[in-house]
């Protein structure tokens, strides 16, 4: 896919991220929301974010938001203060496409310049793109926790990934 630019997210960008995020919800397992978000709980959530250790970024193609990523607190505990999670979502017209490597990469670039030490993916386990992706990026699994989520009428496992940052 040609033409991409990774940037900061904006409120602008929130209505095309709400939207490819609530393409998931319905359709997908990549999230565990039953119900679509509003465009003022993705305001919210947008407040919450945007610090050095919290980024959130946009993946525009021909100036059109497709993609979208973040990073949020893996615990809110003093202990897990340099462990961020990294979040991926992409508009499912462009999966497949070459948009998640930018956006990973983005994050973890950001995540390293904020002096965080580790990054962890937890994944649906049945994922398997975005499992590759991570380890292309150099994630490992670190475990895996079985039928810990129910979605669409059945059991789903988590596959948890992390990489130590330089």
């Amino acid at each position: 896919m040609k033409n991409i630019v990774i940037r900061d997210a904006t409120t602008a960008d929130l209505p095309a991220i709400n939207d490819i995020y609530n393409a998931e919800v319905a359709t997908g397992t990549s999230t565990w929301d039953g119900e679509p978000w509003t465009l003022e709980e993705r305001e919210a959530w947008l407040a919450r974010h945007g610090d050095d250790t919290t980024p959130v970024i946009v993946a525009e193609v021909n100036g059109v938001v497709r993609g979208f990523a973040y990073l949020s607190w893996y615990r809110n505990k003093s202990g897990f203060r340099f462990t961020r999670e990294d979040s991926i979502y992409i508009d499912p017209s462009c999966r497949g496409k070459g948009l998640g490597m930018p956006l990973l990469a983005a994050l973890i670039q950001r995540a390293q310049a904020a002096r965080l030490h580790v990054l962890v993916a937890v994944i649906t386990a049945d994922n398997e793109a975005s499992i590759r992706l991570h380890q292309r990026l150099g994630f490992e699994e670190s475990g895996r926790l079985r039928e810990c989520g129910y979605k669409f009428g059945h059991w789903l496992d988590v596959v948890e990934m992390s990489k130590i940052l330089e």
